[in-house]
């Protein structure tokens, strides 16, 4: 029975990671998402949800016409680029008529080319949501191990709300999330990768961490986790290898760091002439203080994982350098469309996230405060918004705050609990890192709104903990009961999609429940007031659509 056993989980492990597996699944992960984006109705009206398809459409009309932005409110400035991209190679195949802000005020039918551009968008947001699950199906293999679990958990992430919200509409998180999530597991290999490939790793981590500021500067306290995931999940050079960055000769370390200053030296001139021209005065702290204060923290967090997991100078040195080239290199797409002010908000991005943030009472700013009672009454109303996410978190919420994985963010705080007790303290902390992470950025994103959209910076984080407890449930087993290795490994593995399994129906139903969209003469003055070029766009027509 213990060969049976231990054949048959061999068996699931070997198929699941075979070259045919691996591509099917992804084949998988990537047509859910564009699936459950027609099942709602790819094809309704632009005249519902104003602000996520006229804003949107328009804006990246502006820039596709060589415009600047209208507004810089999320900044959005990636996704809108991209998708003026995405608009153009259309328009260039035929399938729409219009790809330029012009172009569209001189068609025939304004509002159906309007509308046809909106539909594109949607198929944008639904293919790159696909793209991204490829990504996290990939990231998951790597993080865990075991293919079966990523593929579980991919699915799974495909169907979680805020990742469908983003697949069914055009929403600017959603690529601010993806680099993100792409960062995370690209950190997480930097640390457990030695010689160049880590350095490669490393800067094109820090790369995809600006691209996600470009997307939404709400990224930014995920991007300061990244750090402290490094510090989790690195892994030391062996006793007996040393490592390849310590055997290169001291000439060749600094003609590396040397090459990475002189490619970041735009760059860092950037930076510094938006901090020496600033002049508007502090809603919460002074970029002249925070950027330094992001500085050392980085600098810090390098020296420590050089403690930990390489004690030399040479990858020290080249892994800040690499650090700095990659952080370049994400500042350099401001060059596809240049535009000075999306970097004056990148600089000053805490006062930017904040500014619009109302106080308790809804009807204050914190702009409109002084800096030393906005810092205060922000501090004070993150450290609040930790009851209302711990409610959501694990005990569902109130109305409107669903949570269809309840039972995973109860899995992942029991597994934390079960490695203390066990005495596993780095899994501990790898678990709380997970689960803090989305408690804490719950909280952080409910200082101005936590609607459905915003959950894909929050619940993937608890998906991919229990997927790295699971992984680890099912290594240690064996241990635990070693003379019934197979059969232990066998149960743990059952367990693990049984609770998977569970958690799918919810997750089904409610990313097939339609939507409630707007359809209603009241969203007149938003189209007007977001497309203010379009002034012949069709406010409101009655159509059948999904209620």
């Amino acid at each position: 029975m213990r060969l049976s056993s231990t054949k048959k989980i061999a068996t699931l492990e070997a198929w699941s990671n075979i070259p045919y597996t691996i591509l099917c699944v992804k084949a998988l992960v990537f047509c859910i998402p564009v699936v459950i984006a027609i099942w709602h109705g790819i094809d309704r009206p632009f005249q519902q949800e104003p602000d996520a398809n006229v804003n949107w459409v328009f804006q990246s009309l502006l820039l596709a016409e060589g415009m600047h932005q209208s507004g810089y409110d999320h900044t959005g400035f990636f996704h809108l680029v991209m998708m003026g991209f995405w608009f153009q190679f259309l328009d260039f195949i035929g399938v729409v008529g219009a790809s330029t802000l012009s172009q569209v005020q001189n068609s025939a039918e304004l509002s159906a080319a309007f509308n046809d551009l909106v539909i594109a968008a949607r198929y944008f947001s639904a293919i790159s949501v696909g793209l991204l699950s490829m990504a996290v199906y990939s990231g998951l293999r790597h993080l865990t191990g075991n293919g079966t679990i990523a593929a579980l958990i991919a699915v799974l992430f495909c169907l979680s709300p805020g990742v469908v919200e983003q697949a069914i509409r055009i929403h600017t998180e959603l690529f601010s999330a993806m680099f993100i999530f792409v960062a995370f597991f690209l950190v997480v290999a930097a640390a457990r990768t030695h010689g160049w490939r880590g350095l490669l790793w490393l800067a094109l981590a820090a790369a995809f961490s600006i691209l996600s500021l470009y997307a939404k500067m709400q990224a930014m306290p995920l991007l300061l986790m990244l750090p402290v995931a490094a510090l989790a999940f690195g892994t030391a050079v062996a006793p007996r290898r040393i490592d390849p960055l310590v055997r290169m000769d001291n000439v060749s370390v600094i003609g590396f760091c040397m090459a990475c200053m002189a490619f970041s030296a735009i760059a860092v001139t950037m930076i510094v002439a938006q901090l020496v021209t600033l002049e508007e005065p502090p809603v919460v702290i002074s970029p002249r203080i925070s950027l330094p204060i992001f500085t050392a923290y980085f600098l810090l967090s390098s020296l420590v994982f050089t403690w930990m997991h390489r004690p030399h100078w040479k990858p020290c040195l080249m892994g800040v350098c690499a650090l700095m080239a990659g952080t370049a290199t994400g500042l350099y797409f401001i060059f596809v469309h240049d535009d000075p002010r999306i970097v004056r908000i990148l600089v000053n991005l805490i006062d930017h996230m904040t500014v619009f943030s109302p106080a308790r009472d809804g009807e204050t700013f914190l702009f409109q405060m002084a800096p030393d009672q906005s810092r205060a009454l922000l501090l004070t109303t993150i450290i609040s918004n930790y009851g209302d996410s711990l409610f959501r978190s694990f005990l569902g919420g109130g109305p409107g705050q669903k949570n269809v994985i309840i039972a995973l963010y109860w899995v992942l705080a029991a597994g934390m609990f079960w490695a203390l007790a066990a005495r596993k303290w780095l899994l501990a902390f790898q678990l709380s890192l997970f689960l803090g992470t989305a408690i804490s950025m719950e909280a952080y994103c409910r200082i101005r709104s936590f609607a459905p959209w915003y959950y894909i910076y929050v619940e993937p984080w608890v998906l991919f903990g229990c997927a790295h407890l699971f992984s680890a449930l099912i290594s240690d087993a064996p241990a635990v009961n070693p003379d019934r290795a197979g059969n232990a490994k066998q149960t743990a593995s059952v367990a693990v999609m049984i609770v998977v399994l569970a958690v799918m129906p919810l997750a089904i139903s409610d990313a097939l429940t339609d939507r409630v969209y707007r359809n209603d003469e009241d969203i007149c003055p938003t189209i007007s007031s977001e497309a203010r070029l379009l002034p012949n766009l069709t406010c409101y027509e009655r159509q059948s659509t999904k209620n």
